[in-house]
């Protein structure tokens, strides 16, 4: 394992967390868009395809694939009797570890674009696998290329939902800041204003904005404690965004704020000013 797997993995270790709900908690930790309900814990539908292929991959899981839910895509199940609930949560943070730092860009057609049409046209963004599934069979997977790091997997997946294209990702593995590079010259001022306004909560890291990249440092040493504070705060600003009601009052406010600059390129000023006006009043 890696620095960041590590300090995640001892964290579930002495969690005190159980059953589904450790397994929840391993699997939003790693990246996949899971939830919780009284029927057991699933898999959501902004998930890809791939992360299927690669929960099938870790031996003790069963996934369930379901048809005609508006919410979820599949069941997640332990199905072992000979090996723990807390041996495949660990084994499910493992994944593809060893990974360097490349990740699948949000939107391919537009990465780097500075087009404000094209800006237009991106919907919600591209849904994006944690990683190629590879070496099915074992317990735990190791690739190396594709793969999004454990740190920043489950904000990179929900940037889309929040209408955030992404290009480049990199948790720091516990050694440097948590990088992300974003698709469109607008992207880190919506991304901004939406995380000023619904996710502010990072007391133990700090978030730099620019245009086209967020960077995300511990406050402090990079210490065990540090760097799982920060990757807590990551946690918090994503589960934020995996939130239906929040994901449709984003998509409203972004759709008004289309509308008022049409095929108009606007200043960087005008834009954010009108994004604030939108999200707000989504929000208040």
């Amino acid at each position: 394992m890696n620095r960041t797997q590590r300090i995640t993995s001892d964290w579930l270790l002495q969690s005190g967390l159980t059953g589904d709900e450790l397994l929840l908690e391993a699997l939003l930790r790693r990246g996949f868009l899971a939830f919780r309900d009284e029927a057991g814990v699933w898999l959501g539908t902004g998930s890809h395809p791939l992360d299927l292929d690669v929960l099938r991959g870790v031996r003790g899981l069963k996934i369930e694939r379901v048809f005609g839910h508006k919410d979820r895509m599949a069941r997640v199940n332990i199905n072992d009797a000979k090996k723990s609930t807390m041996d495949i949560a660990i084994c499910i943070v493992a994944l593809f570890d060893g990974y360097s730092s490349f990740t699948t860009c949000g939107i391919p057609d537009f990465r780097g674009s500075t087009e404000w049409n094209s800006y237009r046209k991106m919907a919600w963004g591209a849904k994006l696998p944690i990683g190629p599934a590879t070496n099915r069979g074992v317990d735990c997977q190791t690739v190396r290329s594709g793969a999004l790091d454990l740190g920043v997997a489950l904000l990179v997946k929900v940037f889309p939902l929040a209408r955030i294209a992404t290009s480049f990702s990199c948790d720091g593995h516990g050694e440097k800041e948590a990088d992300i590079w974003l698709s469109f010259d607008w992207d880190g001022l919506w991304g901004k204003i939406v995380f000023e306004t619904i996710g502010n909560d990072a007391p133990n890291s700090i978030w730099n904005w620019s245009d086209r990249a967020v960077t995300i440092a511990p406050r402090g040493e990079f210490g065990d404690a540090e760097i799982f504070g920060m990757l807590t705060d990551i946690q918090h600003f994503a589960r934020c965004l995996l939130h239906q009601p929040t994901i449709d009052k984003i998509g409203r406010a972004r759709t008004r704020t289309l509308a008022v600059f049409g095929e108009s390129r606007p200043s960087t000023e005008r834009f954010a000013k009108e994004v604030r006006i939108q999200i707000n009043e989504e929000f208040t």
